[in-house]
């Protein structure tokens, strides 16, 4: 006789599954942002490093140069909180609060494009992909900006 165990245990991988993917699956939205997130240095660093205009910058810069810049943006972005309700972005970074309105214009996926007006009235764009805990926002007028946030608990 068959033991139950192979038959149960397909249903509770997919169930499993499920359950990771399923924030992935069902496409993003502005309720997927809300909360105070922190900045992933180490994530966003590994973006910003293999950018254009980074990666020209430091062309032939030596190792302990480029440890110092590095150390100098991961010192800078973990002075930076941010927190998002469905309709606006709140960042505070060195006691500065800077606040910006946005407005989801396009979904695809798990990928959001943002419309948003800064507190000076400034406009600008950007595509916000989001991961489970995770949320990486880059500028769609200018690539080289790009901030990688995890949820802060």
């Amino acid at each position: 006789m068959a033991s139950p165990r192979p038959r149960l245990a397909r249903p509770l991988l997919a169930a499993a599954l499920m359950l990771v993917l399923a924030p992935l699956l069902h496409g993003a939205s502005a309720n997927d942002l809300v909360g105070i997130w922190s900045v992933d240095g180490d994530a966003t660093w590994a973006i910003l490093r293999k950018s254009p205009t980074i990666s020209k910058q430091l062309t032939g810069v030596p190792a302990d140069v480029e440890d110092q810049v590095k150390g100098a943006v991961l010192n800078q972005v973990a002075l930076t909180t941010y927190q998002f309700t469905t309709e606006k972005l709140v960042s505070i970074t060195n006691g500065q609060r800077r606040e910006e309105q946005y407005k989801i214009s396009h979904t695809d996926g798990n990928v959001l494009t943002a419309d948003c007006i800064d507190d000076t009235g400034k406009a600008s764009q950007s595509k916000v992909t989001v991961g489970t805990d995770r949320l990486e926002i880059q500028n769609v007028g200018n690539p080289d900006e790009v901030v990688v946030l995890k949820r802060a608990h």
